[in-house]
């Protein structure tokens, strides 16, 4: 009690040392003094002053008229210096209007008889208040408020609340949208502070630890480039982990560019494009890429958890390479992989939904791979080789992939086939029935179909067919092994008397035939032209193959 002074600025009551307030209080710049103020021992023993309001304090009672106090001296008690309207408890020189020193702790409580709230008010001239920090009884939380309403709240249990008084939700801080945003909503700002920033300048981070300096992960903004200020502000957002054997510095796990460009492990040059990623896995050989479903349970853990349906991982440990893997965990008409490309049109031939290519490194680029080298190869678990694609087409098995093994075209069609007369004069078909169908699988060409002979003029020499779609293999060196032959049946075709049979022959590199007959007990001869009559009822059918030069 010794050490309060009280003032009742309602009832304009003061008193020192006393819990019995006097009356005749006078307001001095905001600051209620009174025209008899009383002490006891140890609060003020000796007040004296040049100019102002007070001129004589004795221990008990004095009076003041006007004027500021200006020399305040105290030999005990609380306060024990007062110069031009700076009041100090604890200090002789006051550094500002209103200073409090201890040995140990300073404190200023204001504390209320009933329930209401108490409160700090902040006003400036002219009696316009700037806002207030107040203890809210009923909610037990710190409220403060500007321009007329609370903006900032900690509520009873510890959190902060910016733009709302309440909030059920566990979170430590809430922020709500500000209604001088056009869109109301919560904004969160971290200034670098300076304008100058170039190339990994840290602009701010979100550290996430233990209590203590036990580091966990970080959120870092950092510049991308140089800034431009107002113009040109490159930045990247990277977020940083500890893994297990590390508890001071995070190591950088993902971050995206200024062009949007994601990348792991540190990468500071992804090679896709914005918005692209990059897997950037160092020297860890494990797998780049999982995808899982919980209602997948493969079993097939040798390779891939039971779990993952998708995996891509690196095919050599240290050579690079790609593998991937797709799991289906029941018997169905469903592949474990699928790969579907879809194009606009098919107007045109070249148009592929699905191309598959494969190279050979060739400096910074890439070349054919060879005519005699595996592009692709389907093999069994076993790694047994089923169906391979070489530079020339496809060998079955372990085959070896030389060009001479590889089947290299299919193609189906027909063509029209022409009749002549070696020496002279002219076979003219039938023009809606001389088509016949080919197919070629590699170099062995299939062909079947009828002709019929429309009319004549004075044929003379050697019968021969032609218009044949592909040449036929030429021979080897000192060989004949390039000849092919194959049968024709006729109706309503004079043969000679003693013809036996009627065959075809080619030769080496041709796409013509001659028709010979074979006589009885003797040689074979070239067909003659002059058999041929002409009355449109003379047919020569072919079921033939032969072997082509490519």
């Amino acid at each position: 009690m010794a050490s309060e002074i009280r003032v009742d600025k309602i009832n304009s009551l003061s008193g020192v040392g006393t819990v019995t307030l006097s009356p005749t209080g006078v307001d001095i710049a905001g600051i209620t003094t009174a025209a008899t103020l009383k002490a006891t021992t140890g609060i003020v023993t000796t007040l004296t002053a040049t100019t102002g309001i007070v001129t004589t304090l004795t221990t008990n009672t004095t009076r003041a008229t006007t004027g500021i106090v200006t020399t305040l001296t105290v030999t005990t008690g609380i306060v024990t210096s007062l110069s031009a309207n700076e009041f100090g408890i604890g200090t002789d020189n006051p550094n500002t209007e209103l200073e409090i020193q201890s040995a140990t702790d300073p404190k200023i409580r204001l504390q209320s008889q009933e329930s209401g709230n108490k409160r700090l008010e902040l006003w400036v001239d002219g009696g316009e208040s700037i806002g207030y920090i107040a203890a809210d009884q009923s909610a037990s939380s710190l409220a403060f408020r500007t321009d007329g309403s609370e903006k900032l709240r900690i509520d009873a249990s510890g959190r902060l609340l910016l733009g709302l008084t309440s909030d059920s939700s566990t979170t430590s801080m809430t922020i709500s949208g500000n209604s001088s945003n056009s869109a109301t909503q919560a904004q969160l700002h971290m200034d670098y502070g300076s304008t100058s920033v170039s190339n990994n300048t840290s602009l701010g981070i979100i550290r996430f630890r233990a209590t203590g300096d036990n580091r966990g992960a970080d959120i870092r903004g950092l510049g991308d480039g140089t800034w431009s200020a107002g113009s040109s502000h490159p930045t990247r957002l990277a977020f940083y982990t500890n893994d297990a054997s590390s508890a001071s510095t995070p190591t950088e796990r993902l971050r995206i560019d200024k062009d949007g460009k994601l990348s792991t492990g540190g990468e500071s040059a992804p090679d896709v494009g914005a918005g692209g990623l990059c897997l950037q896995k160092g020297s860890d050989g494990n797998k780049a890429f999982t995808i899982k479903n919980t209602q997948i349970a493969h079993g097939v853990t040798t390779y891939d958890e039971t779990d993952t349906y998708f995996s891509i991982g690196q095919s050599s440990s240290n050579k690079g390479g790609a593998e991937i893997r797709g799991y289906t965990d029941a018997a169905g008409a469903d592949p474990a992989i699928r790969m579907r490309g879809i194009i606009a049109s098919d107007s045109d031939q070249t148009y592929t939904p699905l191309v598959f290519i494969g190279a050979e490194a060739n400096g910074t680029g890439v070349q054919n791979i060879a005519a005699d080298r595996r592009i692709a190869s389907f093999q069994n678990s076993d790694a047994s080789r089923i169906v391979n694609v070489t530079g020339t087409g496809i060998v079955f098995g372990d085959t070896s992939p030389a060009a001479s093994n590889a089947l290299d075209d299919y193609e189906e069609g027909t063509f029209t086939m022409t009749m002549s007369a070696s020496s002279s004069g002219t076979i003219s078909m039938t023009t809606t029935i001389d088509s016949l169908r080919y197919t070629k699988i590699g170099n062995v060409v299939t062909v079947h179909g009828r002709v019929r002979v429309e009319s004549v003029n004075n044929p003379a020499g050697g019968l021969t067919i032609g218009g044949l779609p592909f040449a036929s293999i030429t021979s080897s060196s000192n060989s004949q092994d390039g000849y092919q032959h194959f049968g024709v049946n006729t109706h309503g075709v004079n043969f000679h008397d003693s013809t036996v049979q009627l065959f075809g022959e080619m030769a080496p590199g041709a796409t013509t035939a001659g028709l010979f007959q074979v006589f009885d007990n003797g040689n074979w001869g070239i067909m003659a032209a002059d058999l041929i009559q002409g009355n449109a009822n003379e047919y020569f059918g072919f079921s033939m193959f032969y072997h082509t030069a490519s």
